[in-house]
This record gives C-alpha cells, sequence and structure tokens, in this order.
C-alpha cells in the first residue's frame, strides 16, 4: 500500500484529467462521426464505445464519489495511505500499463444498435460528468481521501477509498482515450501517458 501526498497526487491527477477532457473537447469533438464510429478490427470498440464505457463506469464513480464528499466533514491531510485493493486496480489500468488486458464485464460495455450511436450525446455526456470529476479533484484536498469510502461498480462487497478511486477514474479514463485515439487512427502526441 503506497503513501501519497494528498496535494502532489490530487494535481498529478488534476493534470491528466485536464488533458483527458481537452483532448475529448478538441479532438474527438472535432472529428468526423465517421473517424469515431471506424473500429479498427472486427470485435473491437470504436473511439465512441469507449467514451460510452467510460461514461458507464464514471456513472457509477463520480456520483458515488460527490455523495461520500458530500456527507463527509472536511478534514484535510498531508498523506494518505492507499488500499489494498483499489491502489492494485489504480496500478493495473494505468495507462502506463496498457499492455495488461482485460474483458469488460457486460454491465460495463456499450449497448448501442450498430447504426444508431448517438455521437454527440456521448461526447457531451462525458464532458458534463468530467466537469464534476474536475470540481471533486479540486475538493477532495479537502478532505481524508484515505478514509472516505465507496463502493467499486461490483457493489458494496468491493470498497475503495476516494484517493483510489480519483486515481482509479482519471486513470482508466486515460487509457480509454488513448484506445479511442488509437482506434479513430488519431495523433497520439496529444494524449501524454503521464
Amino acid at each position: 500500500m503506497a503513501i501519497f501526498k494528498t496535494s502532489e497526487q490530487l494535481e498529478r491527477l488534476r493534470a491528466m484529467n485536464a488533458g483527458t477532457v481537452d483532448f475529448v473537447r478538441n479532438v474527438l469533438g472535432t472529428a468526423s462521426d465517421d473517424v469515431l464510429l471506424r473500429k479498427p478490427a472486427p470485435g473491437s470498440w470504436c473511439a465512441i464505445e469507449c467514451i460510452e464505457h467510460l461514461n458507464i463506469t464514471g456513472g457509477h464513480y463520480v456520483p458515488a464519489m460527490e455523495r461520500a464528499l458530500a456527507k463527509a466533514s472536511p478534514k484535510p491531510v498531508d498523506t494518505y495511505k492507499s488500499g489494498w485493493a483499489g491502489g492494485y486496480m489504480a496500478r493495473v489500468v494505468h495507462p502506463k500499463n496498457m499492455s495488461s488486458k482485460a474483458k469488460t464485464p457486460s454491465s460495463l460495455q456499450p449497448k448501442f444498435a450498430a447504426d444508431d450511436i448517438p455521437v454527440q450525446e456521448v461526447l457531451t455526456a462525458f464532458l458534463d460528468r468530467s466537469e464534476v470529476m474536475t470540481r471533486l479533484l479540486h475538493e477532495a484536498e479537502q478532505y481524508d481521501i484515505g478514509r472516505i469510502k465507496v463502493n467499486s461498480v461490483v457493489g458494496p462487497i468491493l470498497r475503495f477509498n476516494i484517493g483510489d478511486s480519483l486515481s482509479l477514474n482519471v486513470y482508466h479514463e486515460r487509457r480509454h482515450i488513448i484506445q479511442a485515439a488509437q482506434a479513430a487512427a488519431l495523433d497520439l502526441r496529444d494524449v501524454a501517458v503521464a
């Protein structure tokens, strides 16, 4: 279990999150639907399906973190300890570990009909949720993010502290943004791994 300096880790996450949001807004958001719907191989996800997967997972974690922080009393701390399970999951999904792959559970997979993907709705939903995530990354500095817990996407059987949940969400988003850029054959220089 790693120990993080709260302000430094949150600053790293804010920077990575800002880069992700900028890429979605300025690169994916200006790409044609044809580019965003192009599948690089049969059975693989197109760029917009990657974003929808993030909408599904973020649709769980972001409101859960928002509720947990709203219920907690502010108590800034200099450091926090990563939990065993949350720290492990954050390391596994970190974009530096793109070679480690896992099958996405069906409940977290995009559910679009092949000819009916609402591209702009998916992008807008991602950007709207990202505004909340950005706010949470700033607010989190006022709390003991190593003690406040949220349920994982598998339910209350697996809980992560907010620090790990923030890291997991930001890393997971960056990982799938890289996948989306690759699927759409876009320039990856705009998506630094950091």
